[in-house]
């Protein structure tokens, strides 16, 4: 009889990074879909209580309470001990055999797939605090010694890993994660979600946190560009609008949609549902991520499991991804991306590009399957005898 899998996701701790918490929701979504004997527990801090987890009689819920004292005297124990033992007493009371986080202090209790996203904080030092580049250094060091495997999710992940850690190498494992978007998303009129927001039927779609990594003012800089040659494209924008690393960013990009002229162009929609999303990418021209670093694109990713066109910025990461018909640009040349811009505004339709929707759809449970089986090889590596 098959061993039934039990395993323990440990969620992020803020709503700061919704990027990782999809991630995660992502991964438990395909193993549900694709590994019948498997029991997901998530264990989740008192501020995130509400996340929608998937549906399933499968998938439990442990809330970590977040008591004044308990939490300072846990936070002590982490600094001096490198453990978490509130989290380890919450994931001691779901029996699980592995855990699977971000989170590199509970090794203690069960074998640990450890969650490295990127070394942005390596890259691109001047996005982060002195305090943030050493805390994340610390968390790596001490993840990538306890945990019994490293999970990279990509090539280039890999490759700074290898050279950081260079005795934790033969615990690292790769994974490029597939986004399992639901069959569903094809019986409905994208136009419908833009009469929820009142917007136009033509658009470029930009779906990024507002992070100053995240490269939004080359766009809006070539609308300006664009705008000299009276072409004036619609950006639609979704995303947590702050960046807790860059509190000042918000006002920044506000004051250059000022100045530049943008404020008919340029639609910021906040945080928006999942499913909105889907329909968003189906309806927009094209997708657009100008992004500086990425780990593994989730967007990206959504573009190559929905079917769009998607203009990316010319980064190592987005080049390993490589979504079927994407145009690159260089991400700090805002003249680069204007051109492009221009091109697609003129020769793209707007609506469901029904070619490459039929080619994602044709190949998405192969590529979904394939990325459960290779987590579960993982998890199986690691479950205790």
């Amino acid at each position: 009889m098959t061993r039934k899998l039990k395993i323990a996701f440990l969620l992020p701790g803020s709503k700061n990074w919704l990027g990782g918490l999809n991630y995660q929701l992502n991964l438990m979504e395909a193993l549900l879909h694709f590994e019948p004997n498997v029991e997901i527990h998530t264990i989740i801090s008192k501020i995130n209580a509400d996340i929608r987890l998937p549906q399933s009689p499968s998938v439990y819920k442990q809330v970590i309470e977040n008591h004044p004292i308990l939490t300072e005297l846990n936070a002590g124990l982490r600094r001096f001990l490198k453990r978490d033992f509130l989290a380890e007493n919450a994931i001691r009371k779901t029996g699980a055999g592995v855990i699977f986080t971000s989170f590199p202090y509970v090794a203690q209790v069960a074998p640990t797939l450890y969650w490295i996203p990127d070394f942005q904080h390596v890259h691109l030092p001047e996005m982060f605090t002195p305090q943030d580049i050493s805390g994340r250094n610390s968390a790596f060091r001490v993840g990538a010694a306890h945990a019994e495997r490293v999970v990279l999710s990509s090539r280039d992940a890999m490759a700074d890993f290898t050279r950081l850690f260079p005795s934790r190498t033969s615990k690292a494992r790769l994974l490029h994660f597939v986004v399992n978007v639901p069959e569903s998303i094809y019986d409905k009129h994208p136009l419908d979600t833009l009469r929820t927001y009142a917007l136009p039927q033509r658009f470029f779609y930009l779906p990024n946190q507002l992070w100053r990594h995240k490269n939004h003012l080359v766009v809006f800089e070539a609308l300006h560009i664009l705008q000299s040659r009276n072409i004036y494209p619609i950006v639609v924008c979704t995303g947590n609008a702050a960046d807790y690393r860059n509190p000042d960013y918000h006002r920044e990009v506000m004051d250059k949609i000022q100045k530049w002229g943008l404020s008919q162009q340029v639609i910021f929609l906040g945080l928006t549902p999942r499913e909105h999303v889907f329909q968003l990418v189906r309806q927009s021209i094209a997708v657009i991520n100008p992004s500086l670093f990425e780990g593994w694109s989730t967007i990206v990713e959504e573009v190559k499991s929905i079917g769009k066109q998607v203009l990316l910025s010319d980064i190592p990461v987005h080049r390993e991804q490589s979504p079927p018909e994407s145009v690159y640009f260089s991400p700090k040349d805002s003249n680069d991306l204007a051109d492009k811009m221009a091109a697609a505004w003129s020769d793209y339709a707007d609506g469901p590009d029904l070619r490459l929707e039929s080619c994602a759809r044709s190949s998405i449970s192969e590529r979904v399957a394939a990325f459960t089986n290779q987590f579960v090889s993982m998890v199986r590596e690691i479950l205790p005898n």
